[in-house]
């Protein structure tokens, strides 16, 4: 049974206030003194908001959770016009001096989550049209402030874990490994002989077989070295064959200098690299190069290692082993650009042979869709002179190979800061549908389109929309400002020819009906078990109301009810009703109810001025007693108490008045004289039958006092 509202003439809860100004102003925007520079927000920040909220289910019991903003935007008419920036993890506010203030989430270990960062940061500025999704999209712009960039490369270092003391030994080595000092060899014999030798090559570069002697095999291929073992065992065995494998890895003592994080002398595995030693010794340092590592064997320079190829293309598998006492040299850094904006990889690159813009971009894993080719802006600092900007326009129409041709023929500076901007982020060619609908959310445009196509039947809708408006809120050109064109939505329902065509960028907008009317409530008072106002679920007779408030008291008045009824115009009206015959279903006067309405349901008369009769004079208990039906002379005698002694027993005097009837006047009486004894013995002739008001006097014998 549903409960009553504690306000019975308070407005419906679940229909927010609604705004006074639809569209040219958002209900979130501050206002006053405080909109000067920006705009000020509350403690709160909404990331989002909902669609047209005022659009509430009026039968829930509670407020109503609108469904989500079209593609994170906030869509609700009181939605707040706060500058929200969307950056996949992180996200961003505008401040009221036009700043962007990041707000970046934190992860567990407290650190800022870096990771999905798209490479342009788009910031949602002030506007008094955030409730309107196609300017809410339009009020955007690239940021000023982007991520830092860093060098490309000095990651790897950070997220490498060394321990000096953890040499692999595992590694896996084939036959042109050069065997040397240390290394330890697994000879396995057979044929004349079967047996397995384990041998280390000493320091002077041999190996002890049995009945041969030593044998030199220090600067040998493993290969060789396995030659040059079955050839000496077989001048002492006969038939004898040997297999040699590597059982454990010398190291090797190697010297890394320069501008590495931390330069000395490191024992390492005797198949490391170049790079492996620079893992080794931490990275090479802000000033140092990744792409001149220079390796030197003495004063002999080995070869040259562009770290870029381990970053960009993967181990080569040309790289020359370190050898005992090999010296790796990290020179200062090379000529640098600085690539950021809509790359795939924005970072600070270092030169190495790369000449043109195209090569850079290479470099920066080439360039975004989402970046547009005719906004390429490059800071080039002339040396020791001054700074100054060129821009690169390459035309879009153009094909690939002429955009490669301009990328490959922009020559590049030490020095340059190369920064790509993005495409318009909202779609031209997008129509908006929120409100009271079953599916909002953006759609493509195609011209000649007409509502008919979003909106074909009530099947698109959510239950009873608003039926005679629905707005368009349209962008007029050249600065979109916007305007609104209300339409009747049943009537371009039921005629789809007469539905109004649509244009770019447009705003449908459809609102439930009791966006504009108070929701169905009634009113239900007087003698029922629980009075109050009642939400109906939809149409609702008079009989449906009583039930509603848990029926009629045992005291009410079933022969009338008053139902009072509010007018289009204010006026008020009321209408009586046989609650008897409601109750009955009889459709006369189970009337059907409108919303507004109030029933009032009477107590019985018997209850509000119950009919009494009064006796006075010589009984036990003179007074008021109720009057029953049927009710006699004898029987209010004895209820009474019954006639005293000094009671005259043969006659009484019955006072009467006459209610306003035909032919006489309210309050007339008349007065008769009873036959007390008769009355008492049981005649019904003077047994008069009792009227309400009728006062019965006993008088008392004559002369009692006297005696």
């Amino acid at each position: 049974m549903p409960s009553p509202e504690a306000n019975p003439q308070g407005a419906p809860e679940q229909i927010p206030s609604q705004n006074t100004s639809r569209i040219l102003q958002a209900d979130g925007l501050p206002q006053g003194p405080e909109l000067r520079d920006g705009a000020s927000f509350p403690s709160e920040l909404e990331l989002t908001s909902s669609p047209i909220k005022r659009d509430a289910n009026p039968f829930a019991g509670s407020q109503p959770k609108s469904s989500g903003a079209i593609d994170g935007l906030p869509l609700g008419r009181d939605g707040s016009s706060m500058p929200l920036e969307r950056t996949g993890a992180s996200e961003a506010i505008t401040d009221k001096n036009g700043m962007e203030q990041p707000l970046r989430p934190r992860t567990a270990q407290g650190r800022a989550n870096e990771e999905d960062v798209t490479p342009v940061r788009m910031v949602h500025r002030a506007n008094p049209y955030a409730d309107i999704p196609s300017l809410f999209d339009m009020y955007v712009q690239t940021s000023a402030h982007q991520r830092p960039t860093e060098r490309f490369g000095l990651e790897v270092f950070r997220n490498t874990v060394n321990d000096p003391e953890a040499i692999p030994m595992d590694l896996p080595v084939g036959p042109d490994y050069v065997v040397g000092p240390g290394d330890g060899l697994a000879i396995d014999l057979w044929g004349s002989v079967s047996q397995r030798l384990v041998r280390v090559v000493d320091r002077e570069g041999r190996v002890s077989l049995p009945e041969a002697g030593p044998l030199l095999v220090s600067g040998q291929t493993l290969g060789e070295v396995q030659q040059s073992v079955q050839r000496a065992l077989r001048t002492q065995f006969r038939e004898v064959s040997a297999d040699i494998s590597l059982s454990r890895l010398r190291t090797v003592r190697v010297y890394v200098v320069g501008d590495v994080a931390a330069p000395g002398a490191y024992d390492i595995s005797s198949l490391s690299t170049a790079l492996n030693a620079l893992f080794a010794a931490g990275g090479v340092t802000p000033r140092g190069s990744l792409r001149a590592l220079k390796h030197y064997r003495g004063k002999q320079l080995v070869e040259t290692v562009d770290a870029y190829d381990l970053l960009l293309h993967g181990v080569r598998s040309d790289m020359r082993h370190l050898e005992n006492g090999d010296t790796l040299l990290v020179p200062s850094i090379g000529p640098q650009v600085t690539v950021d904006g809509m790359v795939r990889r924005p970072a600070i690159y270092e030169l190495h042979g790369e000449t043109s813009l195209g090569d850079v971009l290479e470099l920066a894993g080439g360039i975004l869709p989402t970046a547009t080719l005719r906004h390429i802006e490059v800071q080039r600092v002339e040396a020791h002179e001054k700074r100054t900007m060129l821009t690169l326009d390459l035309s879009p129409a153009g094909d690939t190979d002429a955009v490669k041709k301009q990328l490959d023929s922009f020559r590049v500076s030490d020095g340059d800061e190369i920064h790509i901007f993005p495409i318009a982020p909202y779609n031209e060619d997008a129509i908006y549908v929120q409100g009271h609908v079953l599916r909002p959310g953006r759609y493509s445009y195609k011209e000649g389109m007409k509502l008919s196509d979003l909106i074909g039947t009530y099947k698109d809708l959510l239950p009873e929309p608003a039926p005679h408006y629905a707005e368009i809120v349209r962008l007029n050109t050249p600065d979109f400002r916007p305007s609104v064109e209300s339409f009747d939505l049943s009537a371009a329902l039921a005629n789809p020819a007469s539905a109004p065509k649509l244009q770019r960028l447009d705003t449908v907008r459809v609102f439930s009906r009791y966006d504009f009317e108070p929701a169905p409530a009634i009113w239900v008072g007087g003698e029922v078990r629980m009075p109050g106002k009642y939400r109906t679920s939809g149409q609702a007779h008079l009989k449906d109301a009583i039930y509603l408030a848990g029926g009629v008291t045992q005291d009410a008045s079933l022969d009338s009810a008053q139902l009072f009824r509010t007018q289009p115009d204010g006026t008020m009206k009321i209408l009586s009703v046989d609650l008897r015959e409601a109750l009955a279903g009889n459709p006369v006067d189970n009337i059907l109810l409108q919303p507004r309405d109030r029933l009032l349901v009477h107590r019985n008369a018997t209850r509000v001025d119950p009919p009494t009769v009064y006796i006075k004079g010589e009984v036990a208990k003179p007074g008021r007693y109720p009057l029953t039906t049927n009710m006699r002379v004898e029987e209010l005698v004895r209820v009474a108490g019954g006639l005293k002694r000094s009671a005259y027993a043969e006659s009484a005097d019955l006072a009467r008045f006459e209610s306003e009837t035909k032919g006489t006047q309210k309050g007339a009486g008349e007065r008769l004289e009873v036959n007390l004894a008769a009355a008492m013995s049981g005649d019904a002739k003077n047994d008069v039958p009792l009227r309400d008001g009728d006062i019965l006097t006993i008088r008392q014998l004559p002369r009692w006092n006297d005696i």
